[in-house]
């Protein structure tokens, strides 16, 4: 009997002992959400018309340092980008501790977005930043982000005389076309996804010292502070056609969303998000 009890007390402890390694193993160290809207969702018909689109991206950290070091995000197929129509930004122009007037001065011409942004100093989103986004040479996004003192209240009024703020830095993200599948996250359904485009804002850690919580970015025709009329409102367009498999309404947008952190098990999060519905 006393050897059947040890027995049962040592498999006890190994279970438990087990069950300790695998809760470390999965530990999670943030968690993030997506959401993003098109405007307008009427009329767009199967040919497509120019829109805006606001895209909100928001990470609560639960893990000591833990920060986004990059953000994948997966555009549907119907959702349509024409670069060509518009002048671009190099990256060089934006470089360095420069002034949203002084961005504006450099690229003023290729901007396609604005936006605010928010970071975590000593507390969740103390830290506020203004976000402008360029269209950007060779391809893809360039977001300018200033940011302002820990406690102040970011004033992103008029850009292009705009002196606030304290530092500054620079995201980038090429513009590709869709792959077949993602990792982690699988296939992504060619339904929805196959010729659509993909943003990849990598190695965000090297020019962002603090974590980055909230990104909130409205782009395109009628974007706040923009100016994309006549042939430039074609920067972004948007089209509305019948789906299976995404519930009722069938009519209606989806996206992947890929956030990668420096820390935590697992590393990277998968969001999928849908918005609509749309005519």
């Amino acid at each position: 009997m006393r050897i059947k009890r040890r027995l049962a007390v040592v498999c006890a402890l190994a279970a438990v002992t087990a069950l300790g390694a695998v809760g470390a193993a999965q530990a999670i160290d943030a968690n993030s959400t997506e959401s993003f809207t098109v405007t307008p969702k009427t009329a767009l018909g199967s040919a497509g018309k120019p829109v805006k689109l606001n895209i909100h991206t928001h990470t609560n950290y639960t893990g000591s340092g833990t920060k986004t070091d990059r953000t994948r995000l997966f555009f549907d197929k119907n959702i349509a980008f024409s670069q060509s129509v518009m002048p671009k930004c190099n990256a060089s122009q934006l470089s360095g501790n420069i002034t949203m007037a002084q961005a504006m001065a450099q690229c003023g011409t290729k901007l396609i977005g604005t936006g605010t942004a928010k970071a975590n100093a000593s507390a969740p989103q103390d830290t506020q930043a203004c976000v402008l986004a360029f269209n950007r040479n060779p391809n893809g996004i360039l977001l300018f982000t200033r940011v302002f003192l820990t406690g102040q209240t970011a004033n992103c009024a008029s850009p292009a005389s705009n002196s606030g703020g304290f530092t500054s830095i620079l995201l980038q993200a090429p513009l590709a076309t869709n792959p077949a599948s993602t990792t982690p996250g699988g296939a992504l359904a060619a339904a929805y996804y196959s010729g659509g485009k993909w943003l990849d804002f990598n190695n965000i850690t090297s020019v962002a010292s603090l974590p980055l919580s909230d990104f909130q970015v409205t782009a395109g025709k009628g974007a706040p502070g923009t100016n994309l009329t006549g042939t430039k409102a074609n920067w972004l367009k948007a089209k509305c056609t019948s789906r299976t498999g995404l519930g009722t309404p069938a009519k209606k947008w989806v996206m992947r969303t890929i956030f990668k952190y420096t820390t935590g098990s697992p590393v990277e999060q998968v969001v999928n998000s849908k918005t609509g519905a749309c005519t």
